[in-house]
């Protein structure tokens, strides 16, 4: 064989291979990315996750208090905390839009929710700011409720994004 003929060989075998290589090298790019992007959310996920339960936790306080009557000053050491934890949450979602406020998660509900809640206590505290009234109380508990149910859901959305 001549060396025209061993060119025409091995040139298309030479080329397909680093034309092989250089898709492999892409290939493997994409997909560490795609990792990298996966654990991350993982991550926020989780971080968020636990944010939301320690929320709940302190949700479940402020319920074990709201029964017993004459206790003001102990909603209001509790309510206060947790009025911060949902605005870290809240600044948190922010911080973590994509991972947040794109997925099923719920968390636009809840804090809405927490809006009108807020709104609620607010509105009533300004007219008479030594008690909260009976009025005041029904709704709260009923967007209290709902609140809760809320934001069990989205800790059930959260724990199964996780797990996917």
């Amino acid at each position: 064989m001549e060396l025209k003929d061993w060119l025409v060989i091995i040139i298309p075998i030479a080329s397909n291979g680093i034309i092989l290589f250089l898709f492999q090298q892409l290939f493997l790019a994409k997909a560490k990315k795609l990792e990298r992007t996966n654990t991350y959310k993982q991550d926020v996920l989780k971080d968020f996750l636990s944010q939301l339960q320690e929320f709940y936790r302190l949700l479940r306080d402020i319920s074990k208090i709201s029964d017993r009557s004459g206790q003001e000053h102990t909603f209001a050491s509790l309510w206060n905390p947790a009025a911060n934890f949902m605005q870290t949450l809240i600044v948190f979602a922010d911080t973590h839009p994509i991972t947040i406020n794109n997925t099923k998660l719920g968390f636009k509900a809840c804090r809405d929710k927490w809006q009108v809640i807020t709104d609620l206590l607010y509105e009533d505290t300004k007219k008479n700011p030594s008690s909260i009234s009976r009025e005041c109380v029904r709704l709260f508990g009923r967007e209290y409720l709902q609140l809760n149910e809320l934001v069990k859901k989205c800790m059930a959305a959260c724990e199964k994004e996780i797990l996917e």
